[in-house]
């Protein structure tokens, strides 16, 4: 888990419950809508033809109206009508995205509403954002080979980072100061890692055979995830960065691009081939493979997921139709707001330390004391009545009280399994035991509202 502390569980099983899918999108008319999903969760954007011209478009994935980001911008989407790599990109909270037309690369402001030129190039440059949404790479030509860029946005210098790549396209992706990208060695694609502050380039695979890589970052940086030839067809690989280790994923025995994108949680999910392309779900060590979508009709589906698999985003048509968004949720959106105040203990202070784990929530408190208890205080109403002989307030009206030890320096966590179903709002906060911080001996933290 995330931190090595004692973790005390809420639900000795929890079962997961299947997932829904919501069409976010009617009537897009033809061609692509390439749909990418914040790795937030909360919006998904998309391409469709508005006014016989392809423009961009958002809209949160709990469905509703849609936004036109552009208008008359004629969005490109790459060779031909079904291209495999997606020609958008979007930073992690949906403010910021990425598209090309025959103007060059374009960083959209989805909050200050602006729309700006940040590279002249137009020949398939396939632009990718961080994270943050403060710096992009593309794939330019250079003596009619592409070559790769890096710029920091919005205001930077372009700075190409390879130089004689050979034949066919770099399809570069960043994580923060990590580039990712293709290029041809011995004949076949081979991914590389650049980093940008020690502009130093590493090999990451070898014997990848034909085809494209289509690699993609885990979230948060330590693995990739790409797909390469295995007994004559392309399958679905995990390299992780911390150990160099490589892991095959898929055995499918079909041809056809997986397209696999990863969650920072150990899942994947990928695109095959059964009657046709369908999204399947998948263990990082290959295991629990699961049917995501059935039945579905027309082109790529090229599945894009939020940072812990929460939703899935695709593309996919009606039987008969043009090709839509359809989103698959796992789990709820859930907002945390925090209230009340954290008292202070007798050493260093308290801070709120929640994490999601795939559809787990794990509310949690982290101190500089060690070998101490904790209890998780867990209600469906929020209160604020003050705890005489303490600085603390009782910020719900308690149903369960859940203890922890912490033996070592660290943070008490609760476990709150979050299946799909799950509506309303809960109140938690925690109460650390603390003799020497007053006189009744408890610190209590701020309150914190969980909106499902």
């Amino acid at each position: 888990m995330k931190h090595s502390v004692l973790i005390v569980s809420l639900f000795a099983i929890a079962t997961p419950a299947m997932g829904q899918l919501v069409k976010l999108t009617t009537g897009s008319g033809g061609g692509e809508r390439q749909p990418v999903v914040s790795a937030d969760g909360r919006v998904v954007a998309y391409l469709a033809m508005s006014a016989g011209t392809r423009e961009l478009f958002t809209i949160p994935t709990k469905g509703g109206t849609a936004t036109a980001r552009t208008t008359g911008k004629d969005v490109s989407v790459g060779y031909g009508t079904f291209d495999s790599w997606t020609s958008i990109s979007m930073s992690a909270n949906g403010r910021y995205i990425t598209y090309w037309n025959l103007s060059g690369v374009h960083l959209v402001d989805t909050v200050s509403k602006t729309d700006t030129v940040v590279a002249k190039t137009f020949l398939i440059p396939y632009p990718r954002l961080d994270t943050a949404g403060k710096r992009a790479v593309w794939q330019s030509p250079v003596n009619n080979q592409q070559e790769v860029f890096v710029m920091d946005l919005p205001n930077g210098t372009p700075k190409q980072i390879t130089t004689t790549s050979g034949a066919g396209r770099r399809l570069p992706v960043v994580d923060g100061g990590l580039v990712l990208f293709q290029k041809t060695v011995g004949g076949w694609h081979e991914l590389f890692l650049h980093d940008v502050q020690l502009n130093k380039t590493t090999q990451l695979t070898t014997n990848s055979g034909p085809g494209n890589r289509y690699g993609n970052f885990a979230p948060g940086g330590d693995s990739i995830v790409y797909e390469a030839i295995a007994s004559g067809c392309k399958e679905v690989f995990v390299h992780s960065l911390l150990t160099s280790k490589t892991t095959k994923v898929s055995s499918l025995g079909k041809t056809g691009d997986r397209l696999p994108v990863a969650t920072m949680d150990r899942h994947l999910f990928y695109q095959s081939r059964s009657n046709t392309l369908e999204v399947y779900r998948a263990d990082d060590d290959g295991k629990n493979v699961v049917t995501v979508t059935t039945g579905s009709s027309g082109g790529l589906r090229r599945p894009s997921t939020d940072a812990h698999g929460h939703v899935v985003v695709f593309q996919a048509a009606n039987a008969g139709g043009t090709l839509e968004v359809w989103c698959y949720r796992y789990c709820p959106e859930v907002t945390l707001t925090r209230y009340g105040t954290h008292d202070k203990p007798s050493l260093g202070k308290l801070e709120s330390d929640d994490y999601w784990y795939r559809c787990d929530l794990w509310p949690g408190i982290r101190t500089s004391l060690f070998n101490y208890w904790a209890v998780w205080a867990l209600g469906v109403r929020q209160t604020s009545v003050k705890i005489p002989g303490t600085g603390s307030s009782l910020y719900t009206d308690p149903l369960l009280l859940a203890p922890v030890h912490v033996p070592a320096l660290g943070g008490a966590y609760a476990r709150l399994p979050v299946p799909q179903a799950m509506k309303g709002t809960l109140y938690y906060q925690w109460f650390v035991f603390d003799a020497s911080a007053n006189a009744l001996g408890i610190v209590g933290s701020e309150g914190t509202k969980a909106s499902f």
